[in-house]
């Protein structure tokens, strides 16, 4: 019994180096920094082993699909953006399962267990995620069709899927489930079509947050897309169209951005010259707003009292954090972007643009008044 007992014990150690082992498909890796006028750039080649197409990790890391023209959905007025690989959820699920499986054979039996519970709930992990996620995804920034004093910016979040189809019905399926269980809980939830210039998008309304943002979420092509307004997301169509200009044409993108030629493996822009001013509204309005909403929430004992006041003297020192946060003013933007070479090589490049420094006139200096300056006597 004393034996069993250390055995399973042992388990998930045995699990986390397995793990490690698996994770080891990096040969080696360099990176360098350099700096020139205002800008900072950060290099980095990393070689894969030879034995990294055959590892079950590196294939759910780096057997994705790359962006190969990778302007199509970014409009010239674009503030940000990001593209991003994650990983495969499917083939990461079923390399850790494994894994586990190998060290204690009853695994098999829990997870198929779990499954099953999910299925009874209405979620088949195979079915309702893996046959259709592939997993990229796409992120845009843009000023906001309707700007309001709540909202600046319109975000488009976009993942790409493996079957658009069988994507479109999910979507449905799932907004409907959502619909129905807020409708269950008393509250109004409306479901309309939403005025893309696509197929098959729809908006959800909120009555509370209808002021603030509207989402608009529909698949195109081969991609799900989702957006705090229909007008941004019609922007990005506009795009890949071909019917407006895309960010390549932004001349502050072609001073600060970079831009590869040929497919992506990752990439991203952002312009950070608002950032100090953005993080010190975001604390600003935590430390207005949230000692409000503290106030309206019960308290059922001593200890949510003192989580009360402990938090409410955050969110008044937040305030004060604000005119410091302002002071970080020198930052321009951000990019990077990586690239496959080959079969073993990623190549990653990332670039920061600081602003230029404000030369301030150096003040005049006063005349010394005759009475201060020191007497010298004629030579003899």
């Amino acid at each position: 019994a004393i034996r069993k007992s250390t055995d399973d014990a042992r388990k998930p150690m045995l699990v986390l180096r397995k793990l490690i082992n698996e994770a080891n498909f990096v040969d080696y890796s360099v990176t360098t920094t350099s700096t020139k006028g205002m800008k900072e750039w950060s290099r980095s080649y990393v070689h894969l082993q030879e034995n990294a197409k055959r590892n079950r990790l590196a294939k759910a890391v780096f057997d994705r699909e790359p962006f190969g023209k990778f302007d199509r959905f970014l409009p010239a007025n674009a503030t940000g953006f990001s593209m991003s690989p994650t990983v495969d959820v499917e083939q990461l699920y079923k390399t850790l399962t494994t894994i586990a499986g190998e060290i204690e054979p009853s695994v098999a039996t829990k997870v198929a267990h779990v499954e099953a519970k999910l299925a009874e709930m209405g979620f088949d992990i195979q079915a309702d995620l893996f046959d259709w996620v592939s997993g990229e995804t796409i992120s845009i920034q843009l000023p906001a069709a309707t700007k309001t004093s709540m909202s600046q910016t319109d975000k488009i979040f976009m993942i790409r899927v493996k079957d658009s189809a069988l994507a479109a019905k999910k979507v449905t399926r799932g907004i409907n489930k959502v619909a129905a269980i807020a409708q269950g809980e008393g509250q109004m939830l409306m479901i309309t079509p939403a005025p893309v210039k696509a197929k098959g998008f729809r908006q959800v309304t909120h009555p509370l947050l209808a002021m603030l943002f509207r989402p608009v979420i529909g698949v195109h092509e081969d991609w799900l897309i989702l957006g705090t307004s229909a007008e941004g997301i019609n922007a990005c169509l506009a795009v890949a169209s071909g019917d407006a200009p895309s960010i390549l044409t932004n001349e502050r993108f072609q001073r600060e951005g970079l831009t590869p030629k040929g497919g992506v493996r990752s990439m991203s822009y952002e312009d950070t010259s608002r950032w100090g001013h953005d993080q010190a509204q975001l604390v600003t309005m935590a430390g207005t707003f949230g000692p409000i909403i503290l106030a309206g929430l019960p308290e059922e004992s001593g200890e949510e009292k003192e989580g009360k006041k402990m938090l409410t003297r955050l969110m008044a020192l937040a305030a004060r954090i604000g005119p410091i946060l302002q002071r970080i003013d020198f930052y321009s933007s951000e990019a990077s972007v990586s690239v496959y070479d080959g079969e073993q090589v990623v190549r990653s490049e990332s670039l920061v643009t600081y602003k230029k420094p404000i030369r301030r006139p150096t003040p005049p200096v006063p005349p010394e008044p005759a009475l201060t300056k020191k007497i010298t006597r004629p030579a003899q």
